[in-house]
């Protein structure tokens, strides 16, 4: 409002001066509230809650955005200290009372993070802010500032630390952590310090015949072994692949060589996908200051090479033992198939004079040359009725997932390829590789007659059985297109000494 006086006189000199001193008070005011908008829209922008704490009368203000984060409305009554430090999270509580209660705030900023109590949302973190504006007799009367919601800053940071040093599918830590203790230890004060290598037999194998997912459980469950034979002050890390490493501090040799036997028994107890788990160990130990801790683990690396050669004859027998038990388990292949079709495949190979080491082949065979069905969905391999074009693509894979399975066993390796060709047709309209006449390995042939014969007398969830005329007509029927010609009439010789 302007004082409008015209004249020389000193009423209108007077006016004057009131007059430029209400513009300077009204620019004063602009600007004021031009420097409000400014603050209310950096606050804004920074997502960030006011407060103010009038200490002297014990009165707390909160803007409506803090209330907004803590999700409180007005009749949430949060107007005195002790209102907010009911909010408070008990293990952050006292520093967060002892921050704020300091005798004298005026030199110190206020910065801490703590856990408030939210309506809706349990417990959030939150950055607290603050500065003194107000004093009386060099204390603070008055403190005022921001706050802002970090949960999300907080999960980030967590989970950035948790990528950082834990392994995502175990849990366990990972090789990064493991390399920075490993850094630590050779100061480490709680000698002696042992170290246990660990590593997965068959994880390839499981990968290859029942796909990475069994894999990926066979990992996991190899963790929980570990943890649960180790104990929680071990330092347990997935190395990479198949290979674990176990710290522990201040524990005599029986005590590690107890842990060992117990996740030996462990493994014994746990099957993954029907087959047993087996893990190769080695250890070593740090007794003195003076040893270097890498050289301990790469003693206790090769004492773990040393016993998973000694191991591997056991642990193949043992895997394909289990994987033929799976085979009958799991299908209509049965050991008496198994017996039945080695009995003619001896008869035909001696017809022919072959050697005793294809003769052992041929035993091999006939027990696993459908090996590779362990991985065929079971709605699949007995399904009752005919297969779909979908489902049939689906059963042809066994013979890859056999080959595969075989290559992987040092005992089967020799049969590898003999597994996957037993479904090859003379004329080349079988599979996997449409080979013909005597591109497919000579034991595959023979094989390719036994098997057809047996299950066709033997029947099937989808087919009857038929007479053994009847199936021999079937054989004489496909020679030169399903079946060499040759082994044919070897098989007809067989078969008649048989009857």
């Amino acid at each position: 409002m302007r004082i409008d006086v015209k004249g020389k006189d000193e009423f209108t000199i007077l006016s004057k001066e009131i007059n430029s001193m209400l513009e300077r008070i009204d620019g004063a005011n602009k600007k004021i509230i031009e420097s409000e908008n400014q603050l209310k829209v950096v606050i804004d922008a920074a997502s960030a809650g006011f407060w103010d704490w009038d200490i002297k009368n014990d009165k707390l203000k909160l803007n409506y955005r803090t209330m907004e984060m803590l999700g409180y409305g007005n009749e949430d009554k949060i107007t005195s200290i002790n209102s907010w430090e009911n909010l408070i999270h008990e293990e952050d509580k006292m520093f967060s009372i002892n921050t704020v209660n300091s005798s004298n705030l005026c030199s110190n900023t206020i910065l801490l993070e703590h856990r408030l109590l939210t309506k809706h949302s349990g417990y959030r973190w939150f950055l607290i802010q603050g500065k003194t504006i107000e004093q009386i007799n060099g204390d603070s009367a008055r403190v005022t500032g921001i706050i802002t919601d970090l949960t999300d800053k907080k999960l980030s940071e967590e989970k950035l630390k948790y990528l950082t040093y834990y392994d995502t599918l175990t849990g366990l830590f990972n090789r990064g952590y493991y390399e920075i203790i490993s850094s630590n230890i050779n100061n480490a004060v709680r000698l002696p310090v042992t170290i246990i290598v660990a590593d997965v037999n068959g994880l390839k194998l499981i990968n290859d015949t029942f796909g990475h997912a069994a894999g990926d459980k066979l990992l996991i469950e190899i963790g929980k072994i570990l943890r649960k034979a180790c104990g929680e002050n071990a330092i347990i890390s997935r190395l990479g692949g198949d290979e674990f490493s176990i710290i522990i501090e201040g524990s005599n040799e029986n005590i590690v060589k107890n842990i060992i036997e117990t996740i030996k028994k462990l493994c014994n107890e746990t099957q993954v996908n029907s087959l047993t788990m087996s893990v190769a160990l080695g250890y070593s130990t740090k007794h003195n200051e003076t040893e270097d801790i890498y050289e301990i683990a790469k003693i206790a690396e090769e004492r773990m090479y040393r016993n998973k050669l000694l191991e591997k004859r056991s642990s193949r027998n043992s895997t394909i033992s289990s994987l033929s038990k799976m085979l009958f388990e799991k299908s209509y292949e049965t050991e008496e198939h198994a017996v039945r079709m080695f009995k003619i495949c001896e008869k035909i190979g001696k017809k022919i004079n072959v050697t005793s080491a294809q003769l052992d082949e041929l035993n091999l065979l006939a027990k696993l040359h459908d090996i590779g069905k362990v991985a065929i969905p079971d709605n699949i391999l007995n399904k009752p009725g005919k297969l779909t074009e979908d489902e049939f693509e689906i059963m042809k894979t066994h013979t890859q997932i056999g080959y595969r399975i075989a290559i992987e066993l040092v005992d089967l390796q020799h049969i590898a390829y003999q597994i996957s060709c037993h479904h090859e047709n003379y004329d080349g309209s079988g599979y996997p590789n449409a080979l013909k006449d005597n591109a497919i390995p000579f034991l595959s042939r023979i094989m390719r007659i036994v098997d057809s014969y047996d299950v066709m007398v033997s029947g099937r969830p989808y087919k009857m059985p038929m007479t053994r005329q009847d199936a021999i007509d079937e054989l004489q029927k496909y020679s030169g297109k399903h079946y060499d010609p040759e082994l044919i009439k070897l098989f007809m010789e067989v078969y008649e000494e048989l009857e």
